[in-house]
Order: structure tokens, then sequence, then C-alpha cells
């Protein structure tokens, strides 16, 4: 997401845009992801969206995926993106037949969560904890990958 920061999105630098892409391709194969998809919706205005929509395109990837275990982001945060996809998530996650899901977690996104200021309910109280020490290096080095590109 960088097109949010002008006023039209058709300003944004498209070599940025695709630097980040491809920054996303590099960090996810370092993490050992199968795939990273992008589905090339507005930056920060999903709420100009129906909901229907970007549930359609959960449902898609849920279905060629057929996850049992979803990590998706929190209702109360700030960013209206991350409040609309946990929207989607859960609706296109819910108990009907043929559905693979067993568990849905939702996780806190720094600046962004803690930014609501409690606006937005619930507030974030995480109870779930993942030890993360065999990983964490790798997770260090995404993370400093990511920042050299911005």
């Amino acid at each position: 997401g960088i097109s949010s920061r002008y006023n039209r999105r058709s300003e944004a630098d498209q070599k940025i845009i695709h630097k980040l892409r491809v920054d996303a391709q590099t960090v996810g194969k370092l993490l050992g992801t199968e795939s990273v998809i992008f589905e090339r919706l507005p930056d920060n205005r999903f709420d100009e969206l129906p909901l229907l929509e970007i549930v359609k395109r959960v449902e898609k990837h849920m279905g060629a995926l057929r996850p049992e275990v979803i990590f998706t982001h929190h209702p109360g945060d700030l960013n209206v993106d991350h409040r609309t996809v946990f929207q989607a998530v859960l609706t296109a996650s819910r108990p009907v037949n043929g559905c693979t899901v067993r568990d849905i977690y939702t996780f806190e996104v720094p600046s962004s969560t803690e930014w609501a200021f409690q606006q937005f309910q619930p507030t974030f109280r995480p109870n779930v904890f993942v030890d993360i020490s065999s990983t964490i290096e790798i997770k260090v080095k995404g993370m400093q990958h990511g920042n050299k590109t911005r």
C-alpha cells in the first residue's frame, strides 16, 4: 500500500508499487510461503467497495487453499482496509457446508491497531501467543529487507 499517499491512485509511482510487490515476493520466499497473491484493490479505500466484492475474492482463495487456520487483522484496527479484511474473512469462513476453517486468529498491526484509541470495538487483547524463537532471525531478516525499499 502506497497509492493512498497520493490524491489520486493514478498518480502513484508505478515503479515503487512494482518494487513493493517484488519485495513482498522475495520476503515471502524467505519466510517459506508457497505464494504471495495480489488482488490490486484500492489502498486504504476498501470502504469504497461493496463488502461482497472482497468476500468473494477471499472465498476464491479459501476454496483453492482450503485453510484450517486463518490469521487476519483485528477488527478494532484504525486502518479501514484492515477492518474490512477482517469482516470479509469472517464472512467467507462462516460455518457452511464445505468450509475447512476451524480457527480464526486476529493480530495487532503496530502503529495501526493501537492508534484506534479504542474507537472501534473490540479493543485488541491478545490471549494466544506463539513462540517464534526458532524463526526470529529469518523474520528479522525479512523485516530488514522490507525496510531497505522505503
